[in-house]
């Protein structure tokens, strides 16, 4: 098969789309400088990444390394087709993420990856993907890097999971993701994972193992998360006692010590990095 592959200048750190088309005619097969992650939600055609060629029909999830060719073709005429791409630098998720994020590049996205139906995912595991890709854009337009820092863990343990067929990081991170989406002054938030089957060595062997944190640290990631928002709304402290399940002050103090972000950790750069969300 001859096919011209065309060089893109994704200049941004962080680009991500959501489009929806017809189907009318193939996309160009391009390569680019960034890593890609494009989950297709609808439609029916074919993907190529690298020399090998996917066929998809409906949802799949294609992860593709820097400076490897790809691109969607042979797309079904007159029918709906719809695709979330999310294009972030290896620079962008070590400055987020530091040491976290070296060790996800090394091992999640060095190797193109392709997930379909086939592999056993059902569709509500394609929407946790979209759900968690979308909340990234939401708070990267904010620049909120604390909030961005968790959503990225999140993301990567998703993909872990499902690359590697783990129950229990599937269930981990759709329950952190769930815990994200919950509104911390309506509804009642478990800091625990104590009602999944699994126990805490279980779930933290998958989390050190896979994305290289503790079930702890990403309990503690949403702690703070939520202070924040408790804090932004000058909730009273007895109020945030209960909500955060702490006994007293001290436990916040501790918790904003060490979650919080501040000016020396930030790299110069990222204060001008933005994510692009096109529709």
């Amino acid at each position: 098969m001859d096919i011209n592959v065309k060089k893109r200048d994704f200049y941004r750190d962080f680009l991500c789309l959501h489009k929806v088309s017809s189907g009318e005619k193939s996309g160009e097969i391009h390569t680019h400088d960034s890593i890609e992650i494009l989950i297709i939600s609808s439609g029916k055609g074919q993907v190529i990444i690298g020399k090998k060629v996917y066929g998809f029909e409906n949802s799949c999830i294609c992860i593709i390394p820097s400076n490897i060719s790809h691109g969607i073709i042979c797309m079904e005429k007159g029918r709906k087709y719809e695709r979330y791409t999310m294009n972030f630098s290896e620079s962008f998720l070590c400055g987020v993420l530091g040491e976290i994020g070296e060790s996800i590049v090394k091992t999640l996205y060095q190797k193109a990856s392709f997930i379909s139906r086939e592999h056993g995912i059902k569709e509500t595991d394609f929407e946790l993907g979209i759900d968690i890709i979308n909340r990234i854009a939401k708070y990267n337009l904010q620049e909120d890097h604390e909030q961005l820092r968790y959503d990225l863990i999140v993301l990567c343990g998703y993909l872990e999971s499902l690359l590697n067929n783990n129950p229990v990081l599937y269930s981990v991170m759709k329950e952190f993701n769930d815990i994200r989406n919950k509104n911390c002054f309506n509804e009642r938030i478990k800091y625990s994972l104590q009602h999944l089957p699994y126990s805490d060595r279980t779930i933290n062997r998958a989390l050190s193992g896979y994305i290289g944190v503790s079930q702890k640290y990403l309990m503690n990631n949403v702690k703070y998360l939520v202070f924040r928002e408790l804090n932004k709304f000058e909730a009273p402290n007895s109020r945030m006692l209960d909500i955060l399940e702490y006994k007293d002050s001290r436990s916040i103090k501790r918790l904003r010590e060490n979650y919080q972000i501040t000016d020396n950790q930030e790299i110069e750069s990222l204060n001008r990095r933005r994510m692009y969300l096109l529709r």
